[in-house]
């Protein structure tokens, strides 16, 4: 059998490795080319940076001086390199840096490396396809990509910051913040007065102490300690609040939303998902058309509303309670207030109303078509009826401090005691038959 010399064969093993490398793609090997400039700037100088294809880091130190570092990478033949270059614009005030491409197609992107002094304005730095990061700005900042990511951080004075499709990252923010995207999350912490718009992504925000405005069509929206007047709007996207120290008024077409530790007035409307609220002083307006409400802990007027849902209103301290469904049940139980207000509604659901027997006593007007109405209390009657047409029940108990409404066409009406004995229950019904 023939056999091929050992030289030949590592002669072979060569040829054949440097063939490979050859035809390595130029992208995986880019070739580079580095821009390293300095340039003095005033306390309060504009600084813009724009760029086609690559990242954007801009930062402070503590110097009076601009430092740009560039590295350009050609994907393609190294002669690509020279038909893009790096333009800048400079005076004392004023900062200017562009990426300019030369006529012709060119496969090659440019990485930003920027510090600049505290004391600037960040007039604009944009990307069309790459990441934008700027952190410890003493003034205001404007940021834009495309379809890259957006980090801000350390911001003295107001951001705006705009992204079609990328992720936003802010915290820090010491003025007014506004964020817009067409199809990114935002994620946001440590902020103040802050508006954020965006079309498909969802929205969380920590420890907001300003005003919030937030609005998204089908992203969900996730806020924790927000010390300010809250608006939240969604189309599809469930909302979820945590500890909210101002007004709130909240909507979503068709997601949930649960608020907890609400304190100022609460306004939370949903069209098919749940609404629930935990809190909430002055007013609190729930509504959903196609699911259950439920409120607890509030204090104040409360209105709760719902077409197809239950409606469920537990340890609430109010004088003026609204509730009122279409076709679920209604369960209240709470205290009753002097000179209070307390009506509950449903055309074909069970009214259920649990008091405490130490409460203040209570006028009562009851009434259903096809259902039963029973009490736990001993209720002076003024007015019954309980055949024929309708069921109907007036009276009062105790001093008759409060007023309580019970209205529902084919469910039952319920006023049961929280901690009455039993034997004195049926006593207290047996004199009311």
């Amino acid at each position: 059998m023939n056999r091929f010399p050992r030289s030949l064969c590592a002669a072979l093993q060569i040829a054949v490795a440097i063939a490979f490398v050859a035809s390595t793609p130029a992208s995986q090997n880019p070739s580079t080319e580095e821009f390293l400039q300095t340039y003095e700037l005033a306390p309060g100088a504009v600084v813009s940076v724009s760029n086609t294809s690559g990242q954007i880091t801009i930062s402070a130190w503590n110097q009076n001086r601009a430092e740009i570092r560039a590295i350009k990478r050609a994907h393609g033949p190294r002669e690509d390199l020279a038909r893009v270059r790096i333009d800048v614009s400079h005076s004392p005030m004023r900062l200017e840096v562009r990426t300019i491409y030369e006529s012709g197609r060119s496969n090659v992107d440019v990485q930003y490396e920027i510090r600049v002094p505290a004391n600037v304005h960040i007039e604009s730095a944009s990307s069309v396809s790459g990441d934008v990061s700027v952190s410890r700005i003493g003034g205001r900042v404007v940021v834009t990509t495309t379809s890259g990511n957006l980090k801000v951080s350390g911001i003295s004075e107001t951001a705006k910051l705009h992204s079609v499709s990328g992720l936003v990252e802010v915290s820090g923010i010491g003025g007014r913040l506004d964020v817009s995207t067409s199809s990114g999350d935002v994620h946001t912490r440590d902020t103040e007065a802050i508006s954020v718009q965006t079309v498909s992504g969802g929205v969380t925000l920590r420890n907001g102490t300003g005003r919030a405005q937030i609005s998204t069509s089908s992203g969900d929206v996730d806020l924790q300690k927000c010390r300010g007047d809250l608006t939240v709007v969604t189309v599809s996207g469930d909302l979820k609040l945590l500890d909210v120290d101002g007004n709130a008024n909240v909507r979503s077409a068709s997601g949930d939303v649960e608020m907890d530790h609400a304190a100022g007035t609460v306004t939370a409307h949903s069209v098919s998902g749940k609404v629930h609220i935990n809190g909430g002083t002055g007013l609190v307006e729930a509504r959903s058309s196609s699911d259950e409400v439920v409120i607890r802990n509030a204090k104040g007027r409360i209105d709760a509303g719902s077409i197809s849902g239950n409606i469920r209103l537990l340890d609430v301290e109010s004088s003026d309670v609204q509730a009122k469904t279409a076709s679920g049940d209604v369960h209240y139980a709470g205290s009753l207030q002097h000179d209070g207000r307390y009506n509950f509604e449903s055309l074909s659901g069970t009214l259920t109303i649990v008091l405490p027997a130490k409460n203040c006593g209570f006028n009562l007007e009851a009434k259903t078509f096809s259902g039963e109405i029973d009490t736990d209390f001993n209720i002076q009657v003024t007015a019954l009826r309980g055949t024929g047409r309708g069921r109907r029940l007036e009276g009062s108990s105790g001093d008759g401090c409060a007023r309580v409404k019970a209205s529902t066409f084919s469910g039952n009406v319920l006023i049961r005691s929280s901690d009455g004995s039993r034997e004195q229950i049926k006593r207290n019904r047996a004199k009311n038959k």
